[in-house]
């Protein structure tokens, strides 16, 4: 499925009175709204998870607990890894590191917790694990299927 991104400006205000509507039924909706609104405007992740809701959209994704997915080494707390050995080791492939994904948390800005084998500084082979976006990791060819254009 192909996507395009389309941006609607809408103020915090306006945003406040439509989520009183929503809650219309509620005796307490101004503050419930007002809650709400400014409360997910703090997370990017969270008022647009609110807008999308609201035009019926949820946030959904393919990746699931398990899949084997390759992460851009940059994209990983690097200074806590010894990046010559685990090219040596042959853990990296075109600046990749292969992870499994431990959970999805969709309502997180970095959604999914990783867990991958790393050569530390202190040259000890060891598990590390981290959150990173959607939008910096993709599916290893373990999972039979090929998202990238590469």
């Amino acid at each position: 499925m192909t996507t395009i991104d389309i941006n609607v400006n809408v103020s915090k205000d306006e945003l406040i009175k439509i989520m009183e509507g929503v809650l219309s039924a509620h005796p307490h909706n101004t503050i419930l709204a007002r809650v709400i609104v400014n409360n997910l405007t703090k997370s990017p992740v969270g008022i647009s998870q609110l807008v999308k809701g609201l035009v019926g959209l949820e946030t959904t994704t393919y990746f699931k607990v398990d899949d084997v997915i390759t992460v851009p080494f940059n994209k990983l707390p690097t200074w806590r890894l010894n990046e010559n050995r685990m090219r040596e080791e042959g853990m990296l492939f075109q600046g990749r590191i292969e992870a499994t994904i431990l959970n999805v948390d969709l309502y997180d800005s970095s959604p999914l917790t990783i867990e991958y084998e790393i050569y530390d500084n202190d040259h000890k082979r060891t598990k590390d694990n981290f959150r990173v976006g959607l939008d910096k990791v993709y599916l290893s060819d373990k999972n039979d299927i090929s998202l990238s254009d590469e």
